[in-house]
């Protein structure tokens, strides 16, 4: 008798990227940069995720099912220029707390009003304001791009009253979804970059408060 037919019937596919800088992922976890060869055991999926900084991460899902799409042999991933990076810069500003000392000269009133005059230059809701206790939230700045969206909001809270000084935070928060609300609290994270239009903000306090 001859012996059982063995049939091989998971799969690999040859993952390329471009830029050949990009970071492969595999079900979250790095596994290669530029190329990986992705193995996908029978009835299961790999989900692959291609990043690199300045363009827009792209992901691939592969299935070794019954009725599934074929899997390639190989595919070329290219990634596509971010314009959210090119509308950015990086910066230790965003999502940090800066303490800004009010100038011995200025009354809390008139630091109060400077304040609130930079901030309703870039924004046009406030959430919340209370000029006794010194503290202020914007509303969340959307911006929206074909694969993500930014959003960017201000708080200022009375640090001390002797000297008086105010604590600045620029918070800027990336969602990797261009359907994303303002709401979707849940989709957005921390993004260490800052867009061009806020990129003064923090300096431009810290200057007229001095």
């Amino acid at each position: 008798m001859y012996p059982d037919k063995i049939e091989l019937r998971d799969r690999m596919v040859a993952v390329s990227a471009e830029p050949a800088t990009a970071d492969i992922f595999v079900g979250g976890r790095k596994v290669g940069t530029g190329q990986f060869n992705v193995a996908i055991r029978t009835g299961t999926c790999a989900e692959v995720r291609i990043e690199a900084p300045a363009f827009s991460a792209q992901r691939r899902e592969y299935c070794n099912q019954d009725n599934a799409q074929p899997i390639p042999f190989d595919e070329m991933v290219k990634l596509e220029r971010d314009e959210a990076w090119d509308l950015s810069l990086a910066s230790d500003q965003a999502n940090v707390n800066f303490t800004v000392e009010v100038a011995g000269k200025r009354t809390p009133d008139e630091a109060w009003k400077t304040i609130s005059q930079i901030i309703t230059n870039s924004f046009d809701v406030l959430e919340v304001t209370d000029k006794e206790t010194g503290y202020v939230r914007t509303g969340w700045n959307v911006r929206r791009f074909s694969d993500k969206v930014i959003r960017t909001r201000v708080i200022v809270k009375l640090a001390d009253s002797n000297p008086l000084k105010y604590t600045i935070t620029l918070a800027s928060e990336q969602a990797d979804d261009g359907r994303a609300t303002v709401k979707d609290d849940e989709l957005f994270r921390e993004w260490d970059r800052i867009l061009l239009q806020y990129k003064d903000l923090i300096n431009e306090t810290q200057a007229r408060l001095r």
